[in-house]
């Protein structure tokens, strides 16, 4: 089985992390679940460490605990693991919105957030 079928099967992946004192742990990391997309989507226009916290499902304290190439694993590898669904989700939601002629701001304000992670600059409309 491949790599990406079990991670959707296990409903995640693990990696080692390192903390500032030392010590080291393999933590999980998740793939999100469709139902919990609005919540990504909060975090996600947040901050970094409060995102890497959601993947890993700890408290957004427990990110200043880990060196920053394990901070920085933890936020790349949940991005790894959940953009696809993500985008995929806010695209859906960005259609549905632009339908029902509701929250034009806050669809603007999520397009932008979506542009910069993907590189790209917003499309003006």
């Amino acid at each position: 089985m491949e790599a990406p079928q079990l991670e959707t099967i296990l409903g995640g992946a693990e990696i080692p992390v390192t903390y500032t004192d030392g010590r080291t742990e393999h933590i999980r990391i998740r793939k999100i679940p469709l139902r919990d997309m609005p919540r990504l989507a909060q975090v996600f226009a947040q901050d970094m460490a409060e995102e890497a916290a959601f993947y890993a499902q700890r408290d957004p304290a427990w990110i200043g605990t880990l060196t920053d190439e394990s901070f920085a694993a933890v936020f790349e590898e949940g991005r790894r693991l959940n953009f696809t669904l993500f985008r995929t989700w806010f695209q859906g939601k960005t259609q549905e919105l632009e339908l029902m002629g509701k929250q034009p701001q806050l669809t603007k304000l999520i397009q932008g957030a979506v542009a910069e992670v993907m590189g790209k600059s917003p499309q003006p409309r």
